[in-house]
């Protein structure tokens, strides 16, 4: 049986047998990581990648790509929607597309979709869920080959049965209570592993759009 293993968790670019899943360990460095979720990968995709970069990672793991997935919702296009609701004489926005993301399939039958965020600086990759078929996956293996590659989870099962790995500065480790990058693995109905990052890049985004509609549209403070 051919190990995904390796290739979910980007670990070697061959494919090696399952049953020596725990050599994986000379591949894992942890302490690289130092915990921070902004820092892992999966499948060789990280947090912030371009299209163009999360499509060379997975090429080079033996993945095959699908065609990019577009819509309008572009950065330009939100913040000249913000700019017209503080001045209604603000020119209607020219939408232009962007880059909503793709999905991919490895060489053992994994399935990962990927999301992209358009910011001022272009399409970010803010999430990568991947999934293992699961008639050819040795649970117990994979989740000790999660633990070598990423370290001790924050939170080792939600009431869903996840594990989380959080940032130190969150305050709360769950599906509800994130702010930040995070990364989620169960193995409940099937194996999955989510990095994420949607809240924060929503939160960025939404932030330099209200700077920039202040900058150019002041609010007028009430005279009495």
């Amino acid at each position: 049986m051919r190990n995904s293993l390796v290739i979910v968790l980007a670990m070697a670019a061959c494919v090696a047998p399952f049953p020596n899943a725990p050599a994986l360990a000379q591949h894992a460095n942890p302490s690289s990581s130092n915990g921070d979720p902004r820092n892992f990968d999966v499948a060789g995709v990280r947090i912030g990648m371009s299209p163009a970069e999360a499509r060379k990672a997975l090429a080079e793991r033996g993945y095959k790509v699908s065609a990019d997935n577009f819509d309008t919702m572009d950065y330009d296009s939100q913040l000249e929607n913000a700019l017209r609701e503080r001045n209604p004489e603000h020119p209607y926005p020219r939408s232009k597309q962007r880059v909503r993301g793709f999905t991919a399939s490895g060489p053992s039958g994994e399935q990962a979709i990927l999301s992209f965020h358009d910011t001022s600086s272009g399409a970010q990759m803010r999430e990568i869920n991947l999934s293992l078929t699961a008639a050819r996956t040795d649970t117990s293996g994979v989740r000790q080959s999660i633990l070598e590659k990423y370290g001790r989870p924050t939170v080792a099962r939600d009431s869903l049965g996840s594990a989380w790995w959080c940032r130190r500065s969150e305050t709360r480790c769950d599906r509800v209570g994130y702010t930040d990058t995070v990364l989620e693995f169960s193995d409940v109905h099937g194996v999955t592993i989510r990095l994420t990052d949607e809240n924060r890049f929503r939160r960025e985004t939404d932030a330099t759009i209200a700077a920039e509609v202040d900058r150019r549209y002041p609010k007028k403070t009430a005279n009495f």
